[in-house]
């Protein structure tokens, strides 16, 4: 792979990174926010012992979404070949930036690019 082809594919998988980490905190905070109103509706009312479930499920769920998209983004990006050739290691955020500007791996220091 070129330098120029690495940084084309590292860019736009680090901006579907942080695309899903501005998703998740937008939703994580709604999320929360609803399960805070749950919480308080429960402690002024009498509910059944399964709505105390919900506030629970909902940050659990939330959270367990953050971490499948996360695996999938790193499934992309290894998939898109952003991983050095010698160590295997993934060449996102400041490895990446390393590896763009001196051309080797930021872990291992071994090159990255073809010639």
């Amino acid at each position: 792979m070129t330098k120029e082809e690495f940084i084309a594919i590292y860019r736009k998988t680090n901006k579907q990174f942080n695309i899903v980490g501005i998703a998740f905190l937008t939703s994580f905070a709604g999320i929360t926010f609803i399960a805070a109103s749950i919480l308080n509706f429960i402690k002024k009312h009498e509910v059944a012992n399964w709505v105390r479930l919900v506030p629970a499920t909902l940050l659990f769920g939330s959270l367990a979404f953050f971490a499948i998209m996360a695996w999938y983004l790193h499934y992309k990006a290894k998939k898109r070949n952003l991983t050095c050739s010698s160590c295997k290691k993934l060449l996102l955020g400041q490895l990446g930036n390393i590896t763009i500007a001196s051309g080797n791996c930021g872990n291992c220091g071994q090159p990255v690019f073809d010639k």
